[in-house]
């Protein structure tokens, strides 16, 4: 839909409304065709794609619902982070990349810098916000998501994405979901779905990814689940033991079972992601 005045487009970045409709359910504006080709699935997997994208919201991510969401420093401004930076954890604000810095739930603090030196103008956003406010980091460069959610202060690289919102308990949702095995599943066959191509995940794509809404109490609970997780990320020093793998397949059934996805369909995930993704062959051993 290409309505540019649409509540949940935002054209400067070509972000519009995805739906099958022929009129947009948000703004009345007529339609036009959404061709998916997808080269890759088989009859089975294309039938759950179709289904985990009927059962989510395609626009879920929308401008209106997630409206700050930024892409880490570049250039001048990497720049000036680059030359404070230091091998400590003893200066006020982390400095991660997305490489070797971020795993799922968690990432490496080992390196920091005084934020408090830079000047607010040189960096992205306004005051900092994006770098000290509660936020949800999602890693970019790769054909799957990863996420973590955040009260720390850390900068980082342009391959990571900040989103900052005060609900807290929805970003930690959205964590939920996105590091999932039915989310890579998905990002796999739905997206990179042609035949010997992979296609890095950007703004546009995060943004249409088919996140489930769910009523206040079952997103509170995933929400208390992932901060359970943190906190047990935060103790182990970032070591998945077996505690925490326990941990992450409770998030795991608890996404399923939103998605509404019964054993086969969970098995043929599994199966599936465990043997293309290393961090949850080490979940599901």
């Amino acid at each position: 839909m290409l309505n540019k005045t649409c509540p949940l487009s935002f054209h400067t970045k070509k972000i519009y409304v995805y739906t099958p409709d022929l009129i947009c359910p948000h703004c009345n504006s007529k339609t036009i065709a959404l061709n998916r080709i997808r080269i890759k699935p088989n009859k089975v997997i294309l039938k759950l794609v179709t289904k985990i994208e009927a059962l989510g919201d395609v626009n879920y991510l929308s401008t209106e619902r997630i409206p700050n969401m930024i892409r880490g420093e570049e250039d001048k401004g990497l720049k000036s982070v680059m030359n404070l930076i230091e091998d400590n954890t003893s200066n006020s604000c982390f400095f991660i990349k997305a490489k070797g810095d971020f795993n799922y739930y968690y990432f490496n603090k080992d390196k920091s810098f005084d934020i408090e030196k830079l000047n607010p103008q040189i960096l992205k956003g306004s005051n900092f916000e994006y770098y000290t406010n509660p936020k949800l980091l999602i890693k970019h460069n790769s054909i799957y998501p990863q996420s973590v959610f955040s009260k720390e202060k850390v900068c980082f690289t342009s391959s990571i994405y900040s989103v900052i919102s005060d609900d807290h308990i929805e970003l930690k949702y959205i964590n939920a979901i996105l590091n999932s095995s039915l989310m890579q599943f998905y990002c796999l066959y739905g997206i990179n779905n042609q035949v010997n191509t992979t296609i890095n995940l950007n703004q546009y794509m995060i943004r249409h990814l088919p996140i489930r809404n769910a009523p206040y109490d079952r997103k509170k609970k995933l929400s208390e689940l992932v901060q359970s997780l943190i906190s047990s990320l935060l103790e182990s020093n970032g070591i998945y033991n077996k505690q925490i793998l326990s941990e992450i397949r409770e998030i795991e059934d608890n996404v399923f079972d939103l998605y509404d996805l019964g054993k086969i369909e969970r098995d043929i995930i599994v199966s599936d992601i465990k043997n293309r993704v290393p961090f949850y062959k080490k979940v599901y051993d």
